[in-house]
């Protein structure tokens, strides 16, 4: 089960920051010769390959070119994090946003043990949940009822499905089940924590996750039954 969920693909961060690259510049030969060095001295110096060590270290130094840099580098990943317990892109979209921000305001905090990605991916997936938390409005909170466990599933068939079918299939599920799964089969949280992070009861969270990977089983039967007539 945690195997065939970290397959799933997270969308382009381009689209997710609303980036649009410029138009290439005209070629030199088209412009006035006097006016080709004048271009050549005001544009933004770009920073070579670094590793992510590297790069930590130059934002810690405030270096925009590097902030730039490690943007491209881990976004693409961590807009997928915040899509998965999100509503919908644009909230996604602003959870990344956010999770940039405290990336970078709390360098300090990170003490290199342990992976740079690992550290900025726990940042995403809580400030994934604060989002969440803040949605919660009085009369719309997730219904976590302990329903009894299902049987166990061998994914199996999962796991002959296709990255996109996969994503369609998990943003199916209900609230509940969905941010369980992800949390336990792509984060790899323990049901203790899970419990903690989402304010509910350990038994609930392993109920919401037998029902999460029931529905799968179920609802991926019902797409086979349908294709196959």
């Amino acid at each position: 089960m945690r195997n065939f969920l970290a397959r799933i693909p997270p969308p382009s961060v381009a689209a997710a920051s609303g980036y649009v690259a410029p138009p290439p510049a005209a070629p030199a030969a088209s412009r006035p010769a006097s006016d080709v060095p004048e271009r050549a001295a005001s544009a933004p110096q770009v920073m070579p390959p670094s590793s992510i060590d590297e790069l930590v270290a130059a934002c810690r130094e405030g270096r925009a070119a590097a902030q730039q840099q490690l943007y491209e580098r881990l976004g693409r990943r961590l807009f997928g994090v915040c899509l998965r317990y999100s509503a919908s892109r644009e909230e996604a979209e602003e959870t990344l946003q956010n999770t940039f921000v405290k990336i970078f305001t709390r360098l300090h905090q990170f003490t290199g043990q342990g992976p740079f990605e690992a550290w900025a991916r726990r940042i995403a997936v809580n400030t994934a949940l604060h989002a969440w938390r803040q949605r919660q409005a009085p009369g719309l909170h997730v219904s976590w009822d302990d329903a009894p466990p299902v049987a166990e599933t061998n994914g199996d068939a999962l796991d002959q499905l296709s990255m996109a079918e996969l994503l369609e299939l998990v943003g199916t599920l209900p609230e509940g089940c969905r941010m369980v799964l992800n949390l336990y089969a792509v984060e790899g949280y323990a049901h203790a924590e899970i419990a903690e992070m989402l304010g509910i009861s350990e038994g609930t969270s392993k109920s919401q996750l037998s029902r999460a990977r029931k529905l799968l089983e179920v609802r991926l039967a019902a797409r086979q039954r349908i294709s196959s007539r």
